[in-house]
């Protein structure tokens, strides 16, 4: 992993990468640059990004850059402290062959596990899409957002733990009027599942359903934006420790399921979004339940264990934009006139796992009736500017607070950490 040393120097190269006049150039020209005809039929050009045409196939270029920066008062395991990570370098193409074929193929540079988003779509009709191949489960409305139109630097917890996540998969879509659906089976729960150790378990073939409604959708109000939507996923574990645990938001540990689980894996998800004029808002809740069948010391059933998380954010677009929803496309971006638009945003948290109720704990607590819960709570605070529509800058306070049963050694029960993010999305 690339890592720039934490000095005024490295802030400022981080800076002018983020700020790259080639950005700047193409902020200003991309509008106004006209498709270029080639050889053999060939076209390419630059509307929103790299763009090139051949007969009935069209493709679309994007790449991600980022680098981000942390401090904690407490421990951290995802990153060194005092340090610039390189952590993402995406590549991705977006493409179409003729009105009803689409692609996309994204990868990460330098990365065990390159490969993200891996698949095909077919449109039959708007209320009849097929899409096959790796991508996001249809579940969880934080989790399938892009890195690039997040208002903080990171996920909510409950996002990071309790959403799937990617995995191999097929899915039916689409719109009916004011209701959207998805459904679909996957290989697995989702990559945000997997272990890091081959001792811990994860789901097998796993079906999900979410369904959304607009209820004003087509009004002339500002109602006309508000989406709601419950979503299901259910797969099967074998019999080990379960692979969902508890991690701060720099990744020390503070809950570990070393409790035997077997069964049917369910998830339950409910999420809301409004975003009238230049506020925003956002609220999502998930629940989590592993069975333990025959996981007694008589080999019966135990009662099974849940995790629940939630989340509730606002934003406000102080300046440079009209809308939440667009943002990211200043009215007038840096070197275009303008300095680009400002947006802040509040968000707090609460990831449970377990029964806080439980005091002590047993002799043997992978086979315990009862499991002591761990609960996670954090306020996250945070100032996004977009300097141009490629380019933003996100800086985030954390405090986050622990309470109940926590693994050892034990984090500070509080902590204040703070996050800052360079990315250029072209």
């Amino acid at each position: 992993m690339d890592v720039l040393r934490h000095s005024p120097r490295n802030i400022a190269i981080a800076i002018v990468i983020s700020l790259s006049p080639v950005c700047a150039f193409a902020q200003q020209s991309a509008p106004d640059q006209s498709e270029r005809e080639h050889g053999d039929g060939w076209r390419v050009g630059w509307a929103d990004h790299p763009q090139m045409e051949w007969r009935s196939l069209r493709m679309e270029f994007r790449g991600q850059l980022q680098a981000v920066h942390a401090a904690s008062d407490g421990p951290i395991r995802s990153i060194e402290s005092d340090t610039f990570d390189i952590a993402r370098r995406r590549f991705t193409i977006d493409g179409a062959i003729g009105r009803r074929l689409r692609f996309q193929a994204e990868a990460e540079i330098e990365h065990d596990d390159p490969v993200r988003d891996l698949y095909l779509d077919y449109r039959a009709t708007r209320a009849a899409q097929i899409r096959g191949g790796r991508f996001k489960l249809p579940f969880g409305l934080e989790e399938n957002i892009p890195h690039a139109r997040l208002e903080f630097v990171r996920r909510s917890l409950m996002s990071d733990r309790l959403a799937p996540g990617r995995d191999d998969g097929l899915t039916l879509y689409g719109r009916v009027g004011r209701i959207g659906y998805q459904t679909g089976v996957f290989a697995h729960d989702g990559a945000n599942a997997r272990p890091g150790r081959a001792a811990r378990v994860f789901a097998g073939p796993t079906v999900v359903g979410r369904i959304t409604i607009q209820p004003f959708r087509g009004a002339k109000t500002s109602a006309a934006d508000l989406e709601m939507g419950a979503a299901f996923a259910q797969g099967t574990v074998p019999e080990g420790y379960p692979a969902v645990r508890g991690r701060t938001v720099l990744g020390a540990s503070f809950f570990d399921a070393d409790f035997w689980v077997s069964g049917l894996r369910r998830r339950i998800g409910i999420e809301l979004q409004w975003r009238p004029g230049p506020f925003a808002l956002t609220a999502e809740a998930i629940t989590l339940t592993d069975e333990r069948r025959g996981q007694s010391l008589e080999r019966s059933d135990l009662p099974p264990f849940s995790t629940h998380g939630w989340y509730i954010s606002g934003s406000w677009v102080v300046a440079g934009a009209k809308r939440a929803s667009n943002v990211d496309v200043p009215r007038a971006p840096l070197f275009g006139g303008g300095w680009g638009s400002l947006q802040l945003a509040v968000r707090q948290e609460a990831l449970t796992f377990g029964r806080l109720d439980v005091r002590d704990a047993p002799l043997v607590i992978h086979r315990a009736t009862s499991i002591p819960g761990s609960q996670y709570t954090a306020t996250t605070a945070g100032l996004t500017w977009y300097a141009t529509r490629w380019t933003r800058i996100q800086a985030n306070v954390v405090h986050e607070r622990l309470r109940g049963a926590l693994s050892e050694p034990a984090p500070p029960s509080r902590v204040w950490d703070r996050l800052i993010r360079f990315q250029v999305v072209i």
